[in-house]
């Protein structure tokens, strides 16, 4: 698990590379997450996909994440629709920022996120293999289409 991070770096887009989807996800392709700064401990973000193919109708979703406890700073808090947020881990990140996973303590959702739409496989099969040891099933992760 990650221990610390220094938010201003994780700002930004990133790609989805692949993960556990949502069901709101199911028909997404280009997944991006773009995050940026409202307050020390909070960011916007700002999700777009499209639907079915790289030439789908473009889908967004506004939402806020926050840092529930200064002391666990990779634990967030992932607002959508108010009043419901979801607890998020981040469990990996490059130490340049260049990648990064994210999951649910309930092992239902999982997020590989890059700052380019590829990730070498090497790098790939890393996170995932780090995502099955901590309990996440891998029958269940899949890859997100790119451009």
């Amino acid at each position: 698990m990650v221990q610390s991070i220094e938010l201003q770096r994780f700002l930004g887009k990133w790609y989805e590379i692949g993960g556990i989807p949502t069901p709101e996800q199911a028909n997404c392709t280009g997944t991006t997450a773009t995050y940026t700064a409202k307050s020390a401990n909070e960011v916007d973000v700002l999700n777009r996909c499209f639907e079915k193919s790289l030439t789908g109708r473009e889908i967004s979703a506004k939402g806020r994440a926050y840092i529930p406890n200064p002391a666990e700073p990779t634990k967030l808090k992932v607002e959508f629709f108010w009043p419901f947020a979801g607890d998020y881990q981040i469990m990996a990140l490059d130490p340049d920022y260049q990648y990064a996973m994210i999951g649910t303590p309930s092992r239902r959702y999982l997020w590989v996120l890059s700052r380019s739409p590829e990730l070498p496989e090497s790098t790939w099969q890393k996170l995932i293999d780090n995502a099955t040891a901590q309990g996440y099933d891998a029958a269940k992760i899949i890859k997100t289409l790119q451009k």
